[in-house]
């Protein structure tokens, strides 16, 4: 857990930035959220389950939350990114992943506005 999360060298996790918290407790993306957050000394902010089944609410909590970090599943990149394509640009970074990802959802993201880094990832299990 501390390899994945203790000053990592595929994203930046700054005290002071806000990890946006999207993932269910038990998924494996809810280690990297929460110690990722709780070890750097990032805020740490719960983004309701309604709102990830809700583009322009999710785009929306992006800025008023003023996310840097979030970790979202394929799914929710896919559909993003056909309603929302630019919902993403504010954050600092964007992991997605946990199954093949559309080329086409990733043009309109990253044609309308990408964030200021755009992974795609497999889960801290596959890893």
């Amino acid at each position: 857990v501390l390899r994945l999360v203790r000053s990592p060298d595929y994203v930046q996790l700054q005290p002071g930035a806000r990890m946006g918290q999207a993932s269910n407790g038990v998924f494996d993306a809810a280690t990297f959220e929460l110690w990722g957050a709780l070890a750097n000394g990032m805020e740490l902010v719960h983004v309701p389950k309604d709102c990830l089944l809700d583009s322009n609410r999710l785009a929306d909590a992006v800025v008023r939350e003023q996310l840097s970090v979030l970790f979202v599943t394929t799914a929710v990149f896919n559909q993003m990114s056909l309603v929302r394509p630019d919902g993403f640009a504010p954050l600092d970074c964007l992991l997605f992943g946990g199954e093949a990802v559309d080329r086409a959802a990733v043009a309109r993201v990253l044609h309308a506005g990408k964030p200021a880094r755009l992974m795609h990832v497999y889960g801290p299990t596959e890893n």
